[in-house]
């Protein structure tokens, strides 16, 4: 998940006058306010589901050796030990 995203309110959209600094307003309307915030729970929820969902997912065999290989092609030096470490785990010797 990434980091905790900000709630951005869209522009105010509540008009007055304030009597004491003798200008005109903008605020947020209580209802503005509210959907804006259930808006980005329905979002926060979203995501919590789908992370959910991912760390339920149990990896075939055949995924865990493809990331193996990825993994083998980008760090090309390592392969060879890295290799005849789990080919020797797999076998059970040392």
């Amino acid at each position: 998940m990434q980091a905790i995203e900000r709630i951005n309110l869209p522009e105010p959209d509540t008009h007055c006058f304030d009597d004491d600094t003798k200008s005109d307003v903008w605020s947020y309307s209580r209802e503005l306010v509210i959907s804006t915030v259930l808006a980005h729970i329905d979002k926060l929820e979203a995501e919590v589901e789908r992370l959910r969902k991912d760390a339920e997912r149990t990896p075939t065999e055949k995924q865990i050796n493809a990331a193996i290989e990825a993994w083998f092609t980008t760090e090309a030096e390592f392969a060879p030990r890295m290799r005849a470490a789990i080919d020797a785990a797999r076998k059970g010797t040392p």
